[in-house]
């Protein structure tokens, strides 16, 4: 059964590399069984990372901003 679940799994990966998808896959060890915990967890990986992408940003709009307000209150002077 796990030699034809790995043929199967290599036969998959062959067909959507020809679509040009296999880059979202991600490949399993030998004997490895992917559970939907796992996609749960790369999924929250994934959105962690965009989670402190937009932080990073947010807080270099806020810099910004300040700046912006200090220079305006220059100019008010």
């Amino acid at each position: 059964m796990i030699e034809m679940t790995n043929l199967l799994y290599q036969h998959i990966c062959d067909h959507y590399e020809e679509l040009k998808g296999a880059g979202e896959m991600k490949p399993l060890l030998d004997g490895a069984m992917e559970l939907p915990l796992d996609k749960y967890r790369i999924q929250i990986d994934q959105l962690e990372a965009e989670k402190a992408e937009v932080e990073a940003e947010k807080l270099r709009l806020e810099k910004e901003n300040k700046e912006l307000r200090e220079q305006i209150e220059r100019l008010k002077k």
